[in-house]
This record gives C-alpha cells, structure tokens and sequence, in this order.
C-alpha cells in the first residue's frame, strides 16, 4: 500500500510531464526516466542538506545564479505560453476553413434583427422620458376568450338519465 506523494514528487512528476511533453527543460529538473515514487514517511526521512558555517560568502554568489536562473526560467515559460498561444490561433483559423457555408441559425438572426431595433427604441423611449423626468404609467389589459365547444344534442335516454340522477340526489 502507498502513502499520498510528498510535495516533492508532485513537482518532479510535474518536470517529467512537461519533459515528455517536448517543453524545454530547466538543469534542476531531473527526466522522466529518473524520477522516484517516494512516500510520504520516506521524503520526510530523507537527509537533509546542513547549513554551512561561511554561508554568508557562498549566498552572494549562489543568489546571482538564482536570479539569473530564475530569469531564464520565466525568458522559457512566457516563450513556451506564446507558441503555445500561436498554435491555438493557427488551429482557429484551420478549422474555420472546414466549416460549411449554410446558415447556422437563421430563426435567431431573423429574431434578434427585429428584437436588437425593439430593444433600442425602448432603451431611447426611457432615457428620453428619464431625461425629461416622467414618471411610470402602467397599462395593463386582460383578454380572455373562450372559444365554443360545440357538441352535438344529447339522446333523449341520456337526458331522462340525467334528471332522474337529478331528482335522486334531492333525496340524499
């Protein structure tokens, strides 16, 4: 049974994707093939560097390299987003080519053609009255209409039945 990765192996399995991936990789990051599957007890067993005495002399050193490390990094990273980016582009306009040339919805264009000039004349309609300081007048009207039903007469055994139904219902 494994225990969850450390962060570590998170960041070198992160390396190895990027590295197989075909993205340029940094000298601090290992490659695919030599990355270790750690549990969590042993990366926390692991030896840890110590801290040398004449740190001070070594750390002027060792941060310019950083910072220029630091820099290529981030030259290689904004590089790679830009290809990256330019290839999505390309694959835009690729697949912009292969579509059809039929109408896609000409039920929303006919709609939103009259609708975009309805909209617009009652946005300039309510600032206009804004403007002049009107205040709201509700109108509103309810129609309803009942259509006929038109059925055709009752036999007259249906009719006798109802009313003897009627007359008994009186009684209870």
């Amino acid at each position: 049974m494994m225990a969850a990765p450390s962060s570590r192996l998170l960041v070198q399995a992160a390396a190895a994707r990027t590295a197989v991936r075909g993205a340029p990789t940094a000298g601090h990051l290992r490659p695919p093939s030599t990355v270790r599957l750690l549990s969590a007890a042993s990366a926390a067993a692991a030896p840890k560097k110590k801290k040398k005495k004449n740190a001070k002399s070594d750390n002027a050193s060792s941060s310019s390299a950083k910072d220029t490390s630091y820099a290529a990094l981030k030259v290689q990273a904004k590089e790679r987003r830009r290809i990256t980016y330019q290839n999505h582009q390309d694959r835009i306009d690729r697949l912009r080519t292969r579509r059809s040339a039929s109408p896609k919805s000409p039920k929303r264009d006919e709609f939103r053609s009259w609708f975009d000039q309805y909209r617009t004349r009652n946005e300039t309609m309510d600032r206009k009255a804004r403007q002049a300081g009107l205040p709201w007048k509700v109108r509103v009207c309810a129609v309803v209409e009942r259509l006929p039903v038109i059925l055709p007469d009752r036999e007259e055994w249906e009719t006798n039945y109802e009313e003897l139904s009627a007359y008994l219902q009186q009684f209870g």
